[in-house]
């Protein structure tokens, strides 16, 4: 893995256990130049972890009503002030916002 995005990776494990006790907006966009997400929810972190396998960052979000998981060998991590987005390496219209409330 590239050091610049395990970095990023980092990054984004940090701040949301920096903001853990927020609310969150979670968006998600496939291929919709509308802009408009396929998938909306807001909601509070129950549970946050990160692993290490096989040379992947992996960063799982429980929820109460879900789960979200982003691998760093199929997701591109971009941390902002007010939001984290994990883009698809693998579809440029495919991504998740990720936004502090």
């Amino acid at each position: 893995m590239e050091g610049k995005q395990a970095q990023a990776f980092l990054n984004a494990y940090s701040d949301f256990k920096e903001m853990q006790d927020w609310e969150f907006s979670i968006q998600f966009y496939h291929n919709d130049e509308m802009g408009c997400p396929t998938f909306s929810s807001q909601t509070h972190i129950d549970r946050l972890i990160i692993d290490y396998v096989e040379d992947n960052f992996i960063i799982t979000i429980f929820t109460e009503d879900n789960i979200y998981s982003f691998d760093s060998s199929n997701w591109l991590a971009f941390v902002g002030s007010e939001y984290v987005s994990f883009g698809s390496r693998h579809s440029d219209g495919t991504h998740w916002v990720i936004e502090y409330c």
